[in-house]
Formats: C-alpha cells, sequence, structure tokens
C-alpha cells in the first residue's frame, strides 16, 4: 500500500482547482500513471493518454468548465474527492452545476492507477432543455412511487 506522504493530495487538489484550459491538462494528468483506468457513467478508459483526450473535448466543447468546492478524504493509497462541476453550454447563458466525487486509488510509484467518477447523469441531461420535461416526469413518477410505499 502506499503511504500519504507519496501522494500530494494537496498539490493534486491546486491542480484540478486550477484546471481552466487545456494548457492545465498536464498538470493534472501528472499524478496519473500511464495505465490509468478512469470510469465514469459515460466513459471506460484504460490510458492516461485517452484521458487526456476526454479533458480536451471537455474544454472544446463547453464554456468556462471548472472543478470547484473540492474536499478530499484520504488514507493515502484510497482517495476520495467531493467536488462540484461547473460549465456553460456552447451558446448557452446559463450555468450548469454537477456534483459528485472521485475514488481514487494510488498504485506502489505514487500515481494514480484508478479513477471512479460518481455523479447523478441525469443532472447533464437536463441541461438540455428538450430533455429536461421528460426527465422530470420520471423523476416525480419515481419519487411518488417511494412515498406511496
Amino acid at each position: 500500500m502506499t503511504s500519504l506522504g507519496t501522494f500530494d493530495v494537496v498539490s493534486f487538489k491546486k491542480s484540478m482547482e486550477s484546471l481552466r484550459t487545456i494548457e492545465d491538462i498536464d498538470n493534472v494528468l501528472h499524478f496519473y500513471d500511464e495505465k490509468c483506468c478512469f470510469k465514469d457513467p459515460f466513459h471506460d478508459i484504460q490510458s492516461k493518454s485517452v484521458i487526456k483526450r476526454l479533458f480536451t473535448t471537455m474544454f472544446k466543447n463547453l464554456n468556462n468548465p471548472r472543478f470547484i468546492n473540492l474536499k478530499i478524504v484520504s488514507d493515502g493509497a484510497i482517495i476520495n474527492v467531493q467536488w462540484t462541476f461547473v460549465f456553460k453550454r456552447k451558446g448557452k447563458k446559463s450555468q450548469n452545476f454537477i456534483y459528485g466525487s472521485s475514488w481514487l486509488q494510488v498504485n506502489e510509484r505514487g500515481l494514480i492507477a484508478h479513477h471512479r467518477d460518481y455523479w447523478d447523469s441525469v443532472e447533464l441531461l437536463q441541461a438540455f432543455k428538450i430533455l429536461d420535461m421528460p426527465l422530470q416526469f420520471i423523476k416525480r413518477v419515481f419519487s411518488k412511487a417511494q412515498i406511496d410505499n
């Protein structure tokens, strides 16, 4: 197991909070192993180079994407990061917020080997107004079903 001293949690947090442009991506990826596995509700990625393409695409497709309100808990080998992802869709004025957390596993070299994001994909889909009404309907149906039981 890796000790907390081999992974600089404070620097990692600062690099995530400073991720504002494509040029900042390498500052974050510095903490990742070349063969890092990344998974979220839409992706299952098996290398640092593909993670870089994901971040690059994020900056190309969104206005002002950033991670804020980072809170980190770590035992050294396992790191949990709570975050808020803020962005604007191209051509839109309203900001969107996605609340989530990342479960990170650090390898013996002190690099992130596994990164798993947990967030509600409905929050992202609601940014697309055409999907908002059907999603609100589904949420109402399920919340009513839970109350009625």
